[in-house]
């Protein structure tokens, strides 16, 4: 008992420094111990929260969507971040007039996860269905494995159904011809040694492997994907080191380990199952030790400094496990986030100037007059005008400075942000 260091002749500065202990082992862990997947989350989670670049996070692999979902599915986000994400991803469709690449369709399967995660439309981005492209199969597949699998799981984060393809050129996709190329690309297929995906090689990869699961978790009642995922689990557990961390292109890595979270809690396995422990190496300790509290985490033990991919990776790794810990849905199952517009829509959202005055239209969708406001006084006087069926008219009247602008509310909600242009 820590009592027995001190002496009965210093008691008072005994129960002193036994308050400052016990003060110091609720806040953080104590040196040396290994800290929970919960206090891991909610410190990643206000460093990911601290580092939001001043313009917000954007479309983009880096300080975009992946930095969104750890957040939003870790629920340790804030609505300013995901509103000002979702905006700024508006304003880049359209800038782009709906086409953010013309040969990486994971680009579109990347921003429906983000704006998914954190309940906007990819179907309606400023007026483009970000999901359309994914109708063409040779597109998604011709980026190999990983078009495949980030398609299928961009398609079933919301259940969203697969689009006709607009154009007479390529091939209609669908759920199961990705399915069935995934699965054609199984190492060894159809040998003994079966079992696991990689880039390139005849080993199996431990990352494309866990993404691979992570796709085809939706997918296991059909007896050939079930096969598939019970070798490749087994594949996870024999490459798993006996420091219970994975190596993947040559180097011990913690995103690797992040990924096989992932993958197991899809899966609805315990990552703390037997199997999965080496020598007494859990895969949430072995993600310990690549843990800077208060500044992420490391890509490689050797490293002295965070690294923004792993700290992002590890961050909804942490995120998905809390969330089978807790029973909920798995990390890319985001059919349980509340939309945003669940309530009403509007008939204009994001960034837009005013001279004089505007109407807005917003229609509820639940009965119930929404709550129209203005978060800036002093900019924009506002008015009820007319009621239509379930359709409300709110004009805004420019009474401020040139220049200023002031966030539209409704039901809570910032759909837009006006500024004056001119009088």
């Amino acid at each position: 008992m820590q009592k027995k260091r001190f002496s009965m002749k210093r008691k008072a500065s005994s129960i002193a420094a036994l308050f400052l202990v016990f003060l110091i082992g609720f806040g953080s862990p104590a040196a040396g111990a290994v800290p929970s997947a919960r206090q891991m989350s909610e410190n990643v989670s206000n460093v990911l929260v601290k580092s939001v670049p001043a313009g917000g996070l954007q479309i983009g692999a880096f300080d975009g969507e992946w930095t969104v979902i750890a957040l939003a599915r870790a629920g340790r986000g804030a609505p300013a971040v995901y509103d000002t994400y979702s905006w700024n991803a508006a304003a880049e469709v359209q800038k782009k007039k709906g086409v953010l690449s013309d040969s990486k369709d994971t680009e579109y399967s990347r921003a429906i996860l983000g704006l998914t995660a954190v309940g906007r439309n990819p179907r309606n981005v400023s007026g483009y269905n970000l999901i359309q492209p994914l109708a063409n199969y040779d597109k998604v597949v011709s980026q190999g494995i990983n078009g495949a699998i980030y398609a299928l799981l961009a398609l079933d984060s919301g259940k969203y159904s697969m689009p006709t393809l607009s154009s007479a050129q390529g091939t209609q996709n669908s759920r199961q011809k990705m399915v069935d190329y995934i699965l054609s690309k199984e190492i060894n297929k159809g040998t003994n040694s079966a079992g696991g995906w990689a880039l390139t090689g005849t080993d199996p990869d431990p990352d494309i492997t866990s993404m691979a699961l992570q796709a085809l978790a939706n997918y296991t009642s059909s007896s050939s994907v079930q096969a598939a995922v019970d070798r490749a689990v087994s594949a996870l557990s024999k490459i798993q080191s006996s420091s219970g961390g994975y190596t993947s292109w040559g180097t011990e890595n913690s995103e690797s380990t992040a990924q096989v979270i992932v993958a197991l809690t899809a899966l609805g396995i315990s990552p703390e199952r037997q199997d999965f422990v080496k020598n007494g190496h859990t895969l949430i300790s072995v993600l310990a030790q690549y843990y800077l509290p208060g500044k992420g985490f490391k890509n490689m033990l050797s490293d002295s400094s965070a690294n923004k991919m792993a700290t992002d990776q590890c961050a909804y790794a942490l995120a998905a496990y809390n969330r089978f810990q807790s029973g909920e849905n798995s990390l890319y199952d985001m059919t349980d986030v509340h939309s945003v517009f669940d309530t009403f829509s509007s008939d204009t959202e994001g960034r837009f100037s005013v001279s004089g005055a505007y109407l807005f239209r917003i229609s509820s969708k639940n009965g119930r007059a929404p709550v129209f406001s203005v978060g800036t006084p002093g900019i924009f006087t506002q008015r009820l005008v007319k009621k239509s069926g379930s359709s409300y008219f709110f004009r805004i009247q420019a009474v401020g400075p040139v220049g200023s602008c002031a966030g539209i509310y409704v039901n809570g909600s910032r759909i837009a942000v006006a500024s004056i242009r001119n009088r």
